[in-house]
């Protein structure tokens, strides 16, 4: 089992020092994937979880490390569904100290996540030389914390190039668990996208996107294709549903090739 212990984190300036740390956990020695959530809950905090007994019974097992609750066991099953055999996954958070609450946007969490930073920043270089080749945000949080963005229904699905490894963000698990469950489809595809592209050497594709032409420029592009019997490919983006009162197209896209 691979455990890392971060010890560039500013433990001793930490608003949560002293509350139990969390920390990493993989069940191989050299995982392609690794998954990064945002701090550790209840569970993860007590370093048990409850199972069904045999005689359908309820006790506890010492299960310490990441996703070890509700949220845990979802992902647990998304990853099964997308390929992901869970326990050859680096398991890590953001911050290794449960926030009050569970509250990560309060002050004592936004603090703790810059005092944890240097910690992190070793981390992701401890998942460098274990050669993991992806690592899947789930989540604003852990989006922020490999400066990709904050705001995941924009980033999720895409593909980042970082420091000798891509990203490919996703949704955290408690999101689908309080009720997005129309999102769980698009959760599992991004999951089996990242578990595909670990299999081989990401090799960023070519574009050539003109993303805000003009009128003019759009109508040449068509009349050059269209004269060279050129076949051309077009997609409508929109949202509001299929209601056609509040549905409104925000997008136009031509293209002849992949680039």
């Amino acid at each position: 089992m691979t455990r890392f212990k971060r010890t560039k984190s500013l433990c001793s300036k930490c608003p949560l020092n002293g509350r139990p740390k969390v920390l990493s956990r993989c069940d191989i020695d050299n995982p392609f994937i690794a998954i990064l959530g945002e701090a550790p809950g209840a569970d993860e905090e007590a370093g048990e979880v409850k199972l069904p007994s045999e005689s359908d019974l309820e006790f506890r097992r010492k299960d310490k490390g990441p996703f070890i609750g509700t949220a845990g066991n979802m992902f647990k099953w998304a990853c099964g569904q997308a390929g992901i055999m869970w326990h050859t996954v680096y398991k890590l958070n953001v911050i290794n100290c449960r926030p009050p609450n569970n509250h990560i946007d309060c002050d004592e969490a936004q603090e703790a996540i810059k005092c944890c930073r240097p910690g992190f920043e070793q981390e992701l270089e401890h998942l460098r030389s274990l050669k993991v080749r992806v690592i899947i945000p789930a989540g604003g949080t852990a989006l922020n914390a490999l400066d990709l963005g904050t705001k995941i229904s924009s980033c999720r699905g895409s593909v980042y190039v970082l420091d000798k490894m891509i990203a490919v963000p996703t949704y955290h698990p408690s999101y689908i668990v309080r009720g997005a469950i129309k999102e769980e489809p698009v959760w599992v595809a991004d999951l089996h996208k990242a578990y595909e592209l670990s299999l081989k050497k990401y090799v960023a594709p070519k574009e050539r996107f003109n993303i805000y032409p003009t009128i003019e420029e759009v109508e040449a592009f068509a009349k050059k294709h269209a004269a060279a019997k050129t076949p051309m490919a077009c997609d409508i983006e929109h949202h509001g549903g299929f209601n056609p009162d509040w549905n409104k197209i925000t997008m136009i896209g031509f293209a002849t090739s992949g680039e």
